[in-house]
C-alpha cells in the first residue's frame, strides 16, 4: 500500500519527527557554539563588557557583598565590578536600530527590483510584507527556511513560487557581490597578511559546514530545487542583459553594506567607555562583518546564530583585538540584528498579515503534505 501524503500517515509522521529532531540538533549547535564562544572569552569578562553582570547584581543573582542576596556568591575581581558600572550610550544604540531599520529597506527595495525583473507581480507593499516576514523566519530556524516563507508567500499573493524563488536566489548573489566588494575593500586597506589571517577562520567553518551539509538537503518533487552552478550562470547572463539595473542593484548592496557597517561601529562605540574598551579599526570591522557572513553562508543554525558570531570574533581576534572584547563586539551586535529582523517579521505578521503561516512553510519543506504543493 502506498503511503498517503497526509499528516496522519506513516510517512509525514516520520518526516515531522526528522523535522523535529533536525530542528533541535541545529538549536542545540547554536547553543553550543554560542556557549563556547562566552566560555573561551570568559564568562566574567563578558558579563562585564556588556553590563550583564550590573544587571545580574541588582536583580538578585549575583552577590556583591555581604548586604546582598545571590545564587553566586562573589565575583573574581573587583575590576570585573568596575566594568559593569560604565554607562552605556543609549542614543547610539537608538541609531543602530535606525540604521538597521534602513538597511532592511534598502534590501527591501533591491528584492522589489529583483521580484519585478523575475517576473513577480505585485507592488512594493506587497513584496516587502513576504520579504521580512522571511527576514525574521530565517533568524528564528535554520536552512534560510525565511527565504521559502517569503516565495510562499509571494505564491499566496498568486505570483509563481519559481519566480519568487528566482527572485531570491538572486538577491543571494548580490550578498555575494557585497562580501567579495568588501573584501577587496579590505584587502586594499590592510595588505595580504592581516587580510588572510581574518577570513581564514570564516572560510574555515564555511567549508567545514559544506563538507557536513553536502547532500543532506531535502530533494523537492516539484523540481524547485535549484542546481547551483548553472542557476548563477543564467542569473548572470540575465543580469548581464540589463546593465543599468544591475548597477542600480550593486549600488543598494554597497549601500546595504555600508549601513551595516556603520551600525556594528556605533555599536562599539556605544559600549566602549573609560574603562571597557572595546576600540576597533574601521578596517578591521568591515574584515570582521565580511568573516561573519562567510561563516553563515551555510545557515546549519537558526539564522547563523553562533557561527556569525564566531566568524566576527575570531576575525577581530586576528587582527589583533583581544578575545573577550572581540567576543563581547560579536555577541553585542548578533543580538542587535538579530532582534531587529525577528522585530520585522512579528510586526508584518501582526500588522499586516501575510498569505501563508509557518505550518505551510514547514509542511512544504519537509514534504509532509502534498496539498501545499499546489
Amino acid at each position: 500500500m502506498t503511503a498517503m501524503n497526509s499528516t496522519g500517515s506513516p510517512a509525514a509522521v516520520t518526516r515531522v519527527g526528522d523535522l523535529i529532531g533536525t530542528f533541535l540538533l541545529s538549536y542545540l549547535i547554536a547553543a553550543a557554539l554560542i556557549v563556547a564562544l562566552v566560555d573561551v572569552a570568559g564568562v566574567w569578562n563578558v558579563l562585564a563588557n556588556t553590563r550583564l553582570l550590573d544587571a545580574l547584581i541588582s536583580g538578585g543573582f549575583i552577590k556583591y557583598h555581604d548586604m546582598q542576596m545571590g545564587f553566586v556568591h562573589g565575583i573574581p575581581e573587583v575590576e570585573l565590578y568596575l566594568l559593569s558600572q560604565d554607562p552605556v550610550d543609549w542614543r547610539l544604540m537608538l541609531v543602530v536600530v535606525l540604521l538597521l531599520l534602513i538597511y532592511w529597506l534598502v534590501k527591501a527595495v533591491q528584492f522589489h527590483g529583483l521580484a519585478r525583473f523575475s517576473g513577480v507581480g505585485g507592488g512594493f507593499g506587497e513584496h516587502t510584507r513576504a520579504f521580512y516576514y522571511g527576514v525574521g523566519l530565517n533568524s528564528l530556524l535554520p536552512y534560510n527556511i525565511g527565504e521559502l516563507a517569503t516565495a510562499q508567500a509571494l505564491a499566496g499573493q498568486g505570483q509563481r513560487l519559481r519566480d519568487a524563488l528566482n527572485a531570491l536566489f538572486m538577491l543571494r548573489l548580490f550578498l555575494g557581490f557585497e562580501i567579495l566588494f568588501y573584501s577587496l575593500v579590505g584587502l586594499i586597506a590592510l595588505g595580504w597578511g592581516t587580510w588572510l589571517t581574518q577570513v581564514f577562520w570564516g572560510l574555515v567553518i564555511f567549508f567545514v559546514l559544506y563538507l557536513f551539509m553536502r547532500g543532506t538537503r531535502p530533494t523537492e518533487d516539484d523540481g524547485t530545487r535549484q542546481r547551483i552552478w548553472p542557476e548563477v550562470g543564467h542569473a548572470l547572463a540575465a543580469l548581464a542583459r540589463d546593465p543599468l539595473h544591475l548597477a542600480q542593484w550593486c549600488l543598494l548592496s554597497i549601500l546595504a553594506f555600508s549601513l551595516e557597517h556603520l551600525a556594528a561601529y556605533l555599536t562599539v562605540m556605544a559600549f566602549t567607555s573609560e574603562n571597557v574598551i572595546l576600540n576597533v579599526d574601521f578596517s578591521l570591522l568591515v574584515m570582521a562583518i565580511v568573516g561573519g557572513y562567510i561563516a553563515r553562508m551555510i545557515p546549519l543554525t537558526p539564522g547563523g546564530i553562533g557561527q556569525f558570531e564566531w566568524g566576527f570574533a575570531a576575525a577581530l581576534y586576528l587582527g589583533g583585538l583581544g578575545f573577550p572584547e572581540s567576543a563581547t563586539i560579536a555577541l553585542l551586535y548578533g543580538l542587535v540584528r538579530y532582534l531587529i529582523s525577528t522585530l520585522l517579521t512579528l510586526t508584518v505578521r501582526v500588522s499586516y498579515g501575510v498569505e501563508t503561516h509557518v505550518g505551510a512553510v514547514l509542511a512544504r519543506f519537509s514534504r509532509v503534505d502534498a496539498a501545499t504543493d499546489a
